[in-house]
Order: C-alpha cells, then sequence, then structure tokens
C-alpha cells in the first residue's frame, strides 16, 4: 500500500507521534482556556497574548497590573529551560519524565490557594508545566511543532498550503497544520466547558489525570520496546 508523505512527513509511521502532538496541543489549550478564564483574562501557555496584555498595562501606567504577565512569562521561560533540562538528563526517558513534571506541577497548583489575583500562587506552577510541555515532543517526522501556541502552525499553514499549489512541497503537508491548530482549538473549547461547568479544581484535575496517564502509558511503550529490540539482538546472535 502506497504511503503518503510530505517533506519529511509519513503521515502513517508518524501517527502515533502525531497523535501524541495533537492530544498535548489540546491539553494546553484547555489548561489555557482554564488559565485565561480563572486567572482575569490571562494566559498560561499563549505569551505572545501575555506580552501585549503587559505592553498595554504598561502603557497605560498599570504598573501593579504588568506584574501578572511579567509573571506568567518568567514562568513559562524557567519551564522551558527546566524542560530542556529534563530531556537532556532523562534521555529515551524524556516524554515520560516530562508529562509526569507536568501533571505533577498541575497536582501541585491544585494543592496552592485558590486565588485568582495580581499574584495568585497557582499561576506559576501551571506557566511552568506549559513552558516544559515543549521540550516533550518537538517534530514529527522532520518537521517540527509546537504544543502550547499555534500563531507559528497558522503561519506554516498558510505558506504550506501556497508550496503545495505552487509544487514545492507535498500536497497534504498543511495537513499537519492544520490538525495541531484544531487540537488545541478543541482542547480551548473543552476546558472552557468543563470550567463553567464543573469548577476550576475539576477543570484542572482533568489534563493532569490525562498527563499521568500519559507518562505511565510512554514508560510501558519504551519498556515494552527495549525488550523487544533485546530479543532480536539475542535471535541474531544465536
Amino acid at each position: 500500500m502506497k504511503t503518503v508523505t510530505g517533506p519529511g512527513v509519513v503521515f502513517r509511521s508518524e501517527a502515533p507521534r502525531l497523535l501524541l502532538a495533537v492530544t498535548l496541543a489540546a491539553i494546553a489549550g484547555w489548561v489555557d482556556a482554564v488559565g485565561y478564564l480563572h486567572f482575569a483574562h490571562l494566559f498560561v501557555s499563549f505569551m505572545s497574548g501575555n506580552s501585549t496584555i503587559f505592553g498595554v498595562e504598561v502603557g497605560g501606567g498599570n504598573w501593579t497590573a504588568a506584574i501578572t504577565p511579567v509573571l506568567a512569562i518568567a514562568a513559562f521561560v524557567f519551564g522551558s529551560f527546566l524542560g530542556t533540562l529534563t530531556a537532556a538528563v532523562t534521555g529515551r526517558w524524556r516524554m515520560p519524565a516530562i508529562l509526569a513534571l507536568e501533571a505533577v506541577l498541575l497536582a501541585l497548583a491544585l494543592a496552592l490557594p485558590r486565588s485568582s489575583g495580581v499574584l495568585a500562587p497557582p499561576l506559576v506552577p501551571i506557566a511552568v508545566a506549559m513552558g516544559a510541555q515543549n521540550a516533550a515532543l518537538q517534530h514529527v517526522g522532520r518537521i517540527s511543532v509546537s504544543l502550547t501556541y499555534v500563531t507559528g502552525a497558522l503561519v506554516k499553514l498558510g505558506q504550506s498550503l501556497a508550496e503545495a499549489i505552487l509544487g514545492r512541497s507535498g500536497r497534504w503537508t498543511w495537513s499537519l497544520y492544520a490538525v495541531m491548530w484544531l487540537g488545541l482549538t478543541l482542547g480551548a473549547i473543552g476546558g472552557a466547558v468543563a470550567y463553567k461547568r464543573i469548577d476550576y479544581d475539576g477543570a484542572l484535575m482533568a489534563p493532569a489525570i490525562v498527563l499521568a496517564s500519559l507518562s505511565l502509558s510512554a514508560t510501558l511503550w519504551i519498556l515494552v520496546a527495549g525488550r523487544s529490540r533485546n530479543q532480536a539482538a539475542k535471535r541474531t546472535f544465536r
């Protein structure tokens, strides 16, 4: 059966990674929606938005209000730093390690005093978790993906559509970016509905449980894959 490819993307062989990438994007959208509604319209994964909010508050002379977006940005950057270090230290265990780290950080946010003020304690671990998530999976095939924001994906979507029409790239490369955008958007819808119909705790607990489950699944996958390789090596040298 013929495999449909884009430049570096083999959609069938990369299906598990693509599914995981979309799932993580959906989690980011979910958590961002919960944060946006709970922390007075502040983002926990969309730092371009927070940078704009910071600029607006500074421009308006609202120095106290400008503290919160800066805090979120700093926490997100630290999360990216922490996630990258975790990936480097854990090697092939990077995926379960980073997903477990995220789950723990979201659980920590739930354990902190429930506040939505200027210096809300839960904001920091949530933003750190979102920053760390980007180190969990950075490529599907040879195409780079972002797991907590989709501005770049939308730019790539438009560019790859133009390149497909011009015959410069695969006809379906654009679909990967479209699916990533759709995943994050659907996640945001789910997070908003959960926040309004359940509450903050329940809405944030759901992605924490999913991340913990994904971490466990990734651990088992690595263990099974390692055992299969060892058995194949033993048969080779018999």
